[in-house]
């Protein structure tokens, strides 16, 4: 009797070597943009690795976001042996932030038989558009320097500002002295 159990178990894995395997994968995403703003392009990169058991095919590449709303999405054909990596580059339009400047998304493989969408959300900072003023000195006048995403004068300039108007108001109140004292003498 255990003899046969035994055999049969064995002809089960034998016949269905799918059966048992995994289907696991991670991801990196890493957008280009050093100051990421809503609806604006970027080119992004993302690592899948294949951590299960059984090759899988790639269909198609989606991402989500903490609503389940999808903001990208696109064909693909690639074949990931387990435990391997592949390096997809892609080019979309940033959405707005789930919470704050915060986007919860989440990468989602389209593969022969099924989706499969990661289990844990990934963060990434996304500035509201109108929020940003600038995003380097270059964006402000020649006076003003970029500082939190805002054109600020530039340290010291107005400083010198207030001296040069100090400087006219004491040189015309000596003016004005100089000519009362010498009307009064006439």
């Amino acid at each position: 009797m255990k003899k046969s159990l035994i055999l049969i178990l064995v002809l089960l894995l034998l016949v269905m070597p799918n059966a048992l395997a995994i289907k696991s994968w991670s991801f990196v995403l890493v957008p280009s943009c050093k100051v990421c703003v809503e609806g604006a392009r970027t080119n992004v990169s993302l690592q899948l690795k294949n951590n299960g058991d059984e090759e899988l095919s790639l269909k198609g590449l989606s991402l989500k976001d903490a609503s389940d709303i999808v903001f990208f999405q696109s064909p693909m054909e690639s074949k990931m042996s387990s435990g391997e990596s592949v390096t997809i580059k892609f080019n979309m339009v940033l959405p707005p932030a789930s919470r704050g400047s915060t986007l919860f998304y989440k990468p989602c493989i389209l593969l022969e038989d099924q989706i499969m969408c990661s289990n844990n959300f990934a963060r990434m900072i996304i500035m509201p558009y109108e929020s940003i003023e600038c995003i380097s000195d270059n964006d402000c006048s020649s006076n003003h320097i970029c500082s939190g995403y805002k054109c600020r004068i530039k340290p010291g300039k107005e400083w010198n500002t207030n001296l040069i108007i100090g400087i006219v108001l004491g040189v015309l109140v000596i003016a004005v002295i100089i000519i009362a004292l010498t009307r009064k003498r006439y």
